[in-house]
């Protein structure tokens, strides 16, 4: 004997049947990922397009063959102030004599060359920190093979100097 059913067992069928097949039809399809970032456009290094990047502390022009930029100036304190400087002599050639505006502490950053203090060569290289006093002219030859002689000075000078 086949199960009876009755009117309500046929009427909650069907209503079933209704509500799956109004749910496959109006289910959505998954969002879209969002479109991906235009790609970068390549510009091939040359020396005509350089960076348009500018620092803060441009390296000047001391004298011809010395560059130089102060990095840091220390709070004055008393009688002396205090200023770190980056000197780069560039270049296989002996620069101009060069006098800082008090007396310092160098240290050779990198490379290799010959100071030239008050007359007494001295050579230099990476690593090396000696000091001299304020107003001893100077002259650098840079021996770097390929490269600049980059060097730190701290300048100690009496304040309003």
């Amino acid at each position: 004997m086949p199960p009876v059913y009755g009117r309500a067992g046929l009427t909650g069928a069907l209503a079933l049947a209704l509500c799956w097949a109004s749910a496959c039809t109006t289910a959505q399809a998954p969002p879209s990922p969002p479109p991906s970032p235009p790609a970068l456009a390549y510009t091939p290094f040359s020396p005509q397009t350089p960076s348009g990047y500018t620092p803060s502390q441009p390296l000047r022009e001391l004298r011809p063959g010395v560059l130089a930029r102060t990095i840091y100036t220390a709070e004055t304190r008393g009688r002396y102030s205090v200023e770190i400087w980056e000197i780069l002599a560039g270049g296989a050639k002996i620069s101009d004599s060069v006098t800082l505006p008090g007396a310092a502490v160098i240290e050779i950053a990198s490379g290799q060359g010959v100071f030239t203090i008050a007359g007494k060569t001295r050579e230099v290289r990476t690593g090396d920190v000696f000091s001299f006093d304020e107003g001893q002219p100077f002259t650098i030859e840079n021996r770097t093979p390929g490269g600049g002689l980059m060097i730190r000075a701290s300048v100690i000078r009496r304040s309003g100097n």
